[in-house]
């Protein structure tokens, strides 16, 4: 019984066994079944992969970098993570803001610290992290970009764009350091400036290589620079420009020239150094030009060159252009102003102004000359474009100049000036006239730009050849070539002087009037060859009048208004007196009288006796020696008086063994009414006819025609035809021939 009870123990414990490996196996199958599949195995070189993956650095607690990706892989060797959707923050040092940088894909080299991204990579700066950004934003785009995790260094070597919160460019190559804040742009660089104003006003910056620092608000341009802003252009070596509150606020740079040309107008500019000061929205509000400063103004007028050691220009924003409205040269300047040839064919002299400071001021607009003023001794030259035309220049402690429309010359002002003009003459000789005087002005033709007139004043000096001048106002009159001298006016030369009120004097041909106190002074010509006659070539001629003329050269002379003109001892007075070079001839008239000494040989010690001489006219021929008196003449001598309608006297010269002697009255014809009238303490005798004969050595009367007759109150009355009168000797000569006897009557027998 226990035996079978044995087998079947044996037979249950081979059925539970097999009941329970099916069971076990049915369940493995159904597991094997419902179990997810396998991974595939990684690649070769990949260590691991998720997603979501963070990478940070910090720097004392504070976050310095921070990468985010939406997926990573980590590479073995070299060991880095390659990234995909990937932002990374740069913290500011200070803290307050950072930049972010997107790109699809980047990879990051856990060893080296280096984040690069070969897709495009958007860079955006100065955001806000719970403080206000201390620069404005800049936005970056570009491809095959690197990234330093531990100088937080962006960079690339390809084609780049960004845009800035006034303005946009591009470039090849570019590199942003976040903790400096500074852009760095490699070649190739444009930036649009548009500032505040419109897009048609932005201002192009071309460079080589840029750089721009956000915390200081300065673009540095290098090698060399192009800005452009609508007309305005500028090229230059290296360059900064600082920015102020999001726009364009000074450009500083070397080796600079440019220009702004806008219709019927352009200036061109250069210097060694210039700084370029911008107002709201691009537009120039001034300009600095150092070391070498050159500026052309070319409008339909003319063209103006201006340079300088410096010159600032200031300009003002209108319509959206940057208009000139001043310039100001300083250091050994120098303006020079070629105006246009003028519709009626005339071409005005350039105009060469220079002065250590000279200040332009414009007009509205910008395009024509306001005033021109130096705040410095100047010097200002008119140099003559056609042959034969007169070239000038002044001298001045400061000098203004004028200018009416189209930059044409209205008016020049100084003070304390001196002037020279050079006149070509004929024979291929310049004549030089030098002026001063305390202030100037001088007037403009419009029409052709030719000097018109010129007033200087007071102390006025004026100096030519030889011939000088003084006044206390003079007024020069180009067109006219005439010279007014107003006030206590003199002029002199080596053949005399002139001194009167008010002296006018042709330059052209050397005319002269004065009036108003005239005195004047005539040298003796070295050309005479005989001092003999009324007027003696070895003394100067000298007059007083109220009205003087000089023409031909010098060679005729007319006094008027109670003239008195002497020479030595002679004297003669009359209403008007003309001398005649050329022809030897002196004539006066309205109420003559003249006064002869009987000696006019300048001796020490003069013989005594004049002959005095009055009548309504006079004619004096120096080539006969005859002076011919006309209308109720009367002439007395210390013994005798003589009247009568005519009188005619002739001059002889005096010998001198020791040179040139003087001249004497030789003999005087009187005729018409010829009355002689004894002088003296004991004078008893007159004497009438109608022809009388005088001989001064003599002292010998000869009376004749019309009944001559001499009447001694003494001694009773004498007639015949011909009457010798010896007045030395108190005696009587009468010839009857052919007329009967002569006929005396004596009351006493007394002869004397």
């Amino acid at each position: 019984m226990f035996r079978r009870a044995r087998w079947l123990v044996l037979l249950a414990l081979a059925v539970v066994t097999a009941f329970t490996a099916g069971t076990f196996y049915i369940q493995r199958q159904a597991q094997r079944q419902n179990r997810p599949p396998r991974a595939a195995p990684l690649p070769a070189n990949i260590a691991a992969t998720a997603d979501y993956w963070t990478w940070e650095l910090k720097q004392a607690d504070q976050p310095k970098v921070s990468v985010k990706a939406r997926s990573f892989r980590q590479v073995k060797e070299p060991s880095a993570f390659l990234l995909e959707g990937v932002e990374m923050r740069v913290y500011a040092a200070d803290g307050g803001s950072y930049s972010r940088i997107n790109s699809a894909n980047a990879s990051f080299d856990t060893a080296t610290g280096e984040l690069y991204a070969e897709a495009e990579v958007d860079i955006h700066t100065s955001i806000s992290d719970g403080g206000a950004p201390p620069s404005p934003p800049m936005h970056i785009r570009s491809s095959g970009v690197h990234f330093d995790a531990r100088t937080t260094r962006v960079w690339t070597d390809r084609p780049a764009s960004f845009e800035l919160e006034k303005g946009d460019g591009t470039a090849t190559g570019a590199a942003y350091d976040p903790q400096a804040r500074e852009l760095t742009l490699q070649s190739d660089v444009v930036l649009n400036w548009r500032g505040s104003g419109p897009a048609a006003r932005q201002m192009v910056i071309e460079t080589g290589h840029l750089v721009y620092h956000e915390l200081t608000h300065d673009i540095f341009l290098t090698p060399n620079a192009r800005l452009t802003r609508g007309a305005f252009s500028l090229e230059g070596g290296p360059s900064v420009v600082t920015l102020k509150d999001g726009e364009l606020d000074r450009l500083d740079t070397q080796q600079a020239s440019g220009a702004d040309r806008v219709p019927r107008r352009s200036i061109a500019y250069s210097a060694g150094h210039l700084y370029i000061h911008f107002a709201g929205g691009g537009a120039i509000e001034k300009i600095e030009g150092l070391d070498g400063a050159r500026l052309v103004s070319q409008t339909p007028a003319g063209a103006t060159v201006v340079t300088s050691n410096r010159v600032d220009l200031d300009f003002v924003s209108k319509d959206g252009e940057s208009q000139l409205t001043r310039a100001l040269s300083t250091g050994r300047a120098r303006v020079e102003s070629t105006p246009a040839k003028r519709p009626n064919g005339s071409l005005p002299p350039v105009r060469i102004l220079t002065s250590e400071v000279i200040e332009t001021l414009m007009r509205d607009g910008g395009e024509q000359i306001s005033k021109v003023s130096t705040h410095s001794p100047a010097e200002v030259e008119f140099v003559p474009r056609r042959e034969g035309e007169k070239r000038r220049k002044l001298n001045g402690d400061r000098l203004t100049i004028y200018y009416s429309g189209d930059n044409v010359v209205e008016k020049i002002e100084s003070v304390n000036v001196t002037t020279r003009t050079e006149t070509p003459k004929k024979d291929k000789k310049v004549s030089i006239a030098t002026t001063r005087s305390t202030s100037f002005l001088a007037l403009f033709d419009p029409a052709n730009g030719q000097m018109t007139r010129i007033q200087q004043w007071p102390d006025f000096e004026y100096e030519e050849a030889g011939a000088r001048a003084r006044a206390a106002m003079a007024t020069m009159e180009p067109a006219k070539d005439t010279i007014t001298l107003d006030g206590a006016a003199r002029m002199w030369d080596p053949s005399g002087s002139t001194s009167a009120d008010l002296i006018v004097l042709r330059q052209d041909t050397g005319d002269l009037a004065a009036t108003g106190h005239v005195a004047s002074t005539r040298l003796p010509e070295a050309s005479a060859k005989s001092p003999s006659g009324m007027l003696d070539s070895r003394q100067p001629i000298q007059a007083r009048a109220q009205s003087m003329n000089v023409t031909r050269k010098n060679k005729f002379i007319r006094y008027d208004g109670d003239v008195l003109m002497w020479q030595g001892g002679s004297r003669l007075r009359a209403a008007a007196v003309e001398i005649d070079r050329e022809a030897g001839r002196l004539s006066a008239t309205g109420g003559v009288s003249t006064l002869i000494p009987d000696d006019r040989s300048g001796a020490p010690k003069p013989k005594p006796g004049a002959t005095a001489i009055r009548s309504a006219s006079m004619v004096y021929d120096d080539q006969t020696k005859l002076a011919h008196y006309s209308g109720s003449v009367e002439l007395e001598r210390p013994n005798m008086e003589l009247k009568s309608q005519h009188l005619r006297a002739w001059f002889r010269a005096d010998n001198d063994p020791k040179g040139p002697g003087g001249s004497s009255l030789d003999r005087m014809f009187a005729d018409g009414g010829v009355t002689v009238v004894e002088r003296g303490p004991k004078a008893a005798k007159t004497g009438s006819s109608e022809h009388g004969e005088y001989y001064p050595g003599e002292e010998r009367m000869v009376l004749s025609g019309g009944h001559p007759l001499v009447t001694d109150r003494n001694r009773g009355a004498t007639r015949g035809n011909v009457i010798t009168w010896l007045v030395s000797q108190d005696r009587l000569i009468v010839d009857n021939t052919e007329s009967g006897p002569a006929v005396s009557r004596i009351r006493t027998n007394e002869r004397k």
